[in-house]
């Protein structure tokens, strides 16, 4: 039996035969993480492909499967080959095969290619396609980053992951945009090799220019661009179109001419010219194919016949017989799905909607680690008949079992375990919350049943799910208790809910899935309303919100409803180029890294992404560590807190702390209002409306002079930066554009905790300080100490100030007296004389016009602010050694990502309508709007 070495790459753990070692990553795919390693047995460099969780679904597993038989039928010299395969003890799999140093996408990307390479190399790719082909098998992928190339210049086909037979019906998500061939994406679904002929066609382009040909942003520019170059489709080209959608589209595009492709390649030699114009045309039809492509002029230094062989016999895709082991394979033997409940006979949602990412997204990685675990998910919804496409939610409910146990054990279940999962797919996410636990009974009652072939419990779960699950329009949130969540991030949460409202690229990670994903729904339910306007959250392409908006014209103050809709809630910050995926597999990070995705709120459990979290985030929180990483400058300092900021979390956190029960976190230990749920959300609520107010009367006072019952700018309270940042946002254009300009008439326009740093913030915020380190705990002598010190400070700091002042007091007083001895003098002068003293008049008059001399007086504000400064600065060194002992793992840890200030609560004064603006007339009494009060 081999013997295994398990070692660590990029936190995924690689259990390899002793044959390969010296393992050095090379590149990381959407299904497995490569490595080169040296062999052994043949003391050559080879490159080790792990399969991640090939038998965690049978999706995967027949995907492995399907390039496991295409590497070992295509042998070829311009085919990536196989030399070995092997099943580790944790039954993960892995494929060896020969190493090549480099890919073309790094070449091309590092320096112009010389006539002669581009030349060898468009042959070679060619001479591929050609076997390819032949042996009845499309590409459908094919890349420069699908493309090796060795130190001798010898070129290869690899990643097969997404071949498929020539079949006449085939999904339109397929390959790179940049290589996509139009009929792909034009969805007329009917396609054969010659789709690899464009992508070649592509490539080919790429070299000779150094640049994509086509690098559309999305799907509609893609095709506008390549029109501009090569015209309008032919008629009859355009009548093949089978979508009814994508046909008028294409008739509405202004009737553009094909332009010669000289003026695009000036520099190229005119037989490339020739053969690229053969290969890049609409008509699938009339395109070029492989092996008449290797005959063209352009190619004849390389062209041989004898030299250019097709596959012996076509690739046999029925998949009845394999070439391995049956041990091996029998897990492999499956369909994607095992079944759907409610829906049509024969119907296939994960088909009709292209959800192959499904059982990822199910099967959470490091779901194995929990008895149970739980996955929450968007799922991309096609448009039927009836409906456009939109965005509908999945929930799944995992559980593992010894395969031993099993009353009835199929012949294909060989491994040690059993995990299953089962999904329900929903309209809105509201509903899984009174969901779950229904759903973690009935999977845990059909693991006891220990027999998967009896799935009656599932038909009856699935038909109580219509008759008893009610979406109504009453606020249902989902998520993290919010009481947990300030109690383990503190003044962190403030953070993360203003960085929400800046759509950058958010990352979540925890070894936990469930936890991972209900942070996430807490944070967007802050939001109100947004819960239940996610229909664009799983594709960044989606943006029926805001074509579907309409501006609120009237006002019911008595419907909370209507006030928040008229106040521009929810904010939507899951439009057009943002997706939100609670839990997203590493399948979708071409999703992730795709141009048009600017913005996201995603989650992972797999550790790789905090390897490569610069690309993928501008802020990374790590649930596992209680971190908050910001990798981006201009974010890290708009998301500064201000004084005011600081005030208000900090209140939040002091009530929550002070109401905190150990045994029951969800709920205050008072089982009062203070610190409950409903408390914390109405107190997010009014920040946020307070907020919205704010902005408003900051852009009229651009345009407009202040009011006089409004002091200065109050955005000033909750950063300039933030404000500067959060009107570059979409959210933030179509707040703008939907509400009306005077929104400050109806919310105050004040930071709820508006104000300056004061003494008692400090105090507040040294309490904290306190409470997160149990110093009063630890150090019960020590408290004492610090309470006294605490007050003597304030005591020197408040005595230093009333001197300064008496100082100051006592100096003007010398001053008038002197001033009126001297006016005093003139007087008695001028009396004599009967005109003014010519030499004491200007004197006196000099005298007391002079402004009092407050060098002393600076010099003790100075000395005060130094005695001040030194002793918060003592103190904070003296709580930073302790916490560095005290408070591993603290949410603190992480705090230098945000700067603050320390402030305390005030409350607030109602606000009535009528400041200098419209007043909104309907069901009121006419006395004013009044202010919701937390």
């Amino acid at each position: 039996m081999a013997e295994f070495v398990r070692a660590q790459i990029f936190g995924t753990t690689f259990e390899i035969t002793s044959r390969y070692t010296d393992l050095q990553p090379v590149g990381m795919g959407a299904f497995g993480l490569v490595c080169s390693a040296k062999d052994q047995l043949t003391s050559q460099a080879v490159a080790v492909k792990k399969i991640m969780k090939p038998f965690s679904t049978p999706v995967l597993s027949k995907r492995t499967y399907r390039e496991l038989k295409l590497l070992k039928h295509l042998r070829h010299e311009n085919v990536i080959s196989l030399s070995d395969i092997f099943i580790s003890p944790l039954e993960d799999i892995y494929f060896v095969t020969e190493l090549l140093g480099t890919d073309l996408h790094r070449l091309l990307t590092s320096r112009p290619l010389e006539k002669q390479f581009i030349q060898y190399f468009l042959y070679q790719i060619l001479r591929g396609l050609k076997y390819v082909h032949s042996a009845g098998v499309v590409h459908r992928d094919l890349k420069p980053s699908n493309i090796l190339v060795n130190e001798n210049c010898d070129l290869k086909i690899c990643d097969f992951g997404l071949a498929r037979i020539q079949d006449p019906q085939m999904t339109g998500y397929v390959s790179t945009r940049y290589y996509r061939a139009p009929e792909i994406m034009l969805t007329w679904q009917k396609y054969d090799v010659e789709v690899d002929i464009w992508s070649a066609g592509c490539i080919f382009a790429e070299m000779l220019e150094g640049k994509p040909l086509f690098p559309g942003k999305d799907h509609v520019n893609q095709f506008s661009i390549i029109t501009e170059l090569l015209g309008t489709p032919p008629d009859d080209v355009i009548q093949t179109i089978g979508s009814e959608n994508t046909l008028r589209f294409v008739q509405s595009l202004p009737k553009r001419e094909r332009q010669p492709l000289s003026n695009k390649f000036k520099n190229a030699d005119p037989l490339a010219i020739d053969l690229l114009e053969k290969m890049l045309v609409f008509d699938p039809r009339l395109r070029v194919r492989a092996g008449d492509a290797l005959a063209h002029e352009y190619l004849a230094p390389y062209h041989d016949p004898s030299d250019e062989p097709v596959a012996e016999e076509k690739f046999d895709w029925s998949f009845n017989d394999a070439d391995l082991p049956v041990d091996q394979w029998k897990v492999m033997i499956g369909p994607e799905i095992e079944s759907w409940f409610g829906v049509g006979d024969g119907a296939d949602p994960a088909a009709e909607n292209d959800w192959s990412f499904l059982p990822f997204m199910a099967l959470s990685d490091g779901a194995h680690a929990s008895t149970q675990d739980f996955s929450y998910f968007t799922l991309r919804r096609r448009a039927t008949g009836t409906s456009p496409p939109t965005s509908v939610f999945g929930i799944s409910c995992t559980r593992q079992m010894d395969a031993n146990e099993l009353l009835n054990k199929p012949p294909d279940v060989t491994r040690s375990t059993v995990q299953k999962a089962i999904v329900v797919v929903a309209d809105s996410p509201q509903l899984f919350g009174q969901l779950r636990e229904k759903l973690s009974m009935v999977t845990g009652a059909w693991f006891a049943q220990k027999d998967f072939t009896d799935v009656d419990i599932l038909k009856r779960f699935q038909e109580s799910l219509a008759k008893n699950l009610q979406d109504t329009e009453d606020d249902q949130y989902l998520g993290l208790s919010l009481r947990e969540l300030i109690h383990e991030y503190k003044h962190q949460t403030l953070v993360l809910f203003k960085c929400c409202l800046l759509q950058p690229k958010m990352l979540f990670f925890g070894s936990r899935c469930e936890r991972l994903c209900m942070l996430q729904f807490a944070l967007v339910s802050l939001i109100p309303g947004l819960l239940r306007r996610l229909q664009d959250a799983a594709d960044p392409e989606f943006d029926s919100y805001e074509k579907n908006l309409v501006m609120p014209t009237s006002l019911k103050t008595s419907d909370r409803n209507s006030l928040l809709s008229y106040m521009g809630l929810p904010l939507q910050l899951f439009g057009k180029g943002a997706l939100f995926g609670p839990y997203t597999p590493l399948q979708q990070l071409d999703v992730l890294a795709d141009y048009g995705t600017k913005s996201y709120i995603v989650g992972s459990t797999n550790s790789l992404l905090l390897q490569q979290k610069d690309r993928y985030s501008d802020i990374l929180v790590n649930l596992d560590e209680t971190t908050i990483n910001i990798t981006s400058s201009s974010l890290r300092t708009a998301l500064v807190l201000s004084a005011a900021d600081r005030r208000w979390i900090d209140f939040l956190s002091t009530t929550v702390h002070e109401t905190w029960d150990e045994n029951n976190p969800s709920r205050p230990k008072t089982m009062g209002y203070m610190g409950s749920e409903e408390f914390i959300r109405l107190q997010f609520e009014e920040y946020l409306l307070a907020f919205l107010s704010s902005v408003k009367y900051h852009l009229y006072l651009s345009h407009s002079p202040p009011l006089p019952t409004i002091e200065g700018d109050p955005t000033v309270d909750f950063n300039p930066d933030f404000i500067h940042n959060w009107c570059q946002t979409s959210n933030f254009a179509l707040f703008d554009s939907h509400t009306d300009s005077d929104l400050f008439d109806i919310v105050e326009p004040r930071h709820p905790t508006a104000g300056n740093l004061s003494f008692e913030d400090i105090q507040r915020r040294l309490a904290l300080q306190i409470q997160t380190l149990h110093l009063d705990d630890r150090l019960a002598t020590s408290k004492e100490a610090l309470n006294k010190h605490l007050a003597t400070g304030h005591k020197k700091v408040s005595t230093a100030f009333s001197n300064l002042w008496a100082d100051i007091e006592a100096m003007r007083e010398a001053q008038r007296k002197r001033a009126e001895i001297a006016s005093f003098g003139s007087i008695r002068a001028s009396s004599n004389t009967g005109e003014p003293s010519s030499e004491n008049a200007p004197s006196a008059q000099r005298f007391a016009a002079r402004a009092p001399d407050l060098t002393a007086a600076q010099a003790s504000v100075q000395a005060a602010g130094q005695k001040a400064g030194a002793y918060i600065s003592s103190w904070g060194a003296w709580a930073s050694e302790r916490r560095k002992g005290w408070a591993k793992g603290s949410p603190n840890a992480s705090s230098e990502n945000v700067a603050a200030g320390v402030t305390s609560p005030t409350k607030l004064a109602k606000w009535n309508s009528g400041i200098g603006g419209k007043r909104i007339r309907e069901e009121k009494g006419g006395d004013g709007i009044g202010r919701l009060d937390a």
